[in-house]
């Protein structure tokens, strides 16, 4: 299993059935920027960057997309997701393309384009909000 960003071993509503199911898994890939619960039951824990640290957008659950421009450098061997998604898919032998424009959006952004996209008020102008298609 591959766990970005999410801490399960510490926030399922059922801790002792995710923890067990967690540590029962053949194998556990584990990317974030915290050593967190999760990562302590991880065979491997790649070192992601924060926010600021990468360029990129982010959709929560009210469909608002919100874009983040790179402020700072990653420290140490840091990366951004799509170049550790990258890497382990070369080390792995997988072929095809990851473009990080098609990547960084929401399938229903991306079948319906700009037209779907309507700047959030909340996001002060770095957000858009994706309407049904």
């Amino acid at each position: 299993m591959y766990v970005m960003g999410e801490n399960p071993a510490m926030s399922d509503p059922d801790l002792n059935h995710a923890r067990h199911a967690l540590a029962a898994l053949e194998h556990l890939v584990v990317q974030d920027i915290f050593l967190t619960e999760t990562a302590w039951l991880a065979d491997v824990v790649l070192p992601a960057s924060a926010w600021p640290e990468k360029t990129g957008t982010v959709t929560n659950t009210d469909r608002i997309v919100q874009l983040g421009r790179k402020a700072i450098e990653p420290p140490g061997e840091a990366r951004a997701d799509l170049g550790l998604i990258q890497t382990w898919r070369a080390a792995w032998g997988w072929t095809g393309t990851i473009r990080a424009r098609t990547a960084a959006w929401p399938p229903s952004t991306r079948r319906c384009g700009r037209r779907c996209m309507r700047p959030s008020r909340a996001s002060a102008g770095n957000g858009w909000s994706a309407r049904a298609a």
